[in-house]
């Protein structure tokens, strides 16, 4: 009984998709300022829960080959972004990602297992050109949903921010 309980009280805190995206908004604010006069709006996108690492690739005699749930995980992130009209950023711009993971579950997960599949989808997708574009990468547990969701900002790293990047950030 006590566990009815606690499962109760966890489902009636935890948010909605509307309200965790609504924060998500929010929260983009804070991680991607609002971009400067002639510079791309910061783009959000909500994507279902990615495939970790261990399931995105597949080993077929020497090759390695993303399997079957990569390539449904890219197919549909394509189709979120073009629903969402974007644009090819441009391939000469430095990025700055944020990834919100709302696990579907109370599962252990490390977080950074789902990165690759996520970069690579929204290449994949036409989102960029490329993973090395990507300059700033900050990945974050939220609280789990049902069915799982990862909501993620991309927008373009200020031209003085390009500079310290690609030096390590000295001179």
């Amino acid at each position: 009984m006590a566990a009815k309980g606690r499962a109760g009280k966890r489902a009636a805190s935890s948010p909605t998709v509307g309200e965790a995206l609504a924060m998500a908004a929010a929260r983009a604010g804070h991680a991607a300022p609002a971009a400067a006069a002639g510079e791309p709006q910061p783009v959000v996108l909500r994507l279902p829960y990615p495939p970790t690492v261990n399931t995105y690739w597949r080993h077929v005699g020497s090759r390695v080959l993303v399997s079957r749930r990569g390539r449904e995980y890219r197919q549909e992130v394509e189709r979120l972004v073009v629903l969402a009209s974007r644009r090819t950023l441009d391939a000469s711009r430095r990025l700055a990602v944020e990834v919100d993971l709302h696990p579907p579950d109370a599962r252990r997960r490390d977080i950074d297992n789902t990165l690759k599949a996520v970069l690579d989808a929204l290449k994949h997708g036409g989102l960029y050109e490329d993973d090395s574009q990507v300059d700033e990468l900050r990945v974050l547990r939220r609280e789990r949903l049902p069915g799982g969701c990862c909501v993620v900002r991309v927008s373009v790293v200020p031209a003085a921010g390009a500079e310290n990047s690609s030096t390590g950030g000295m001179r």
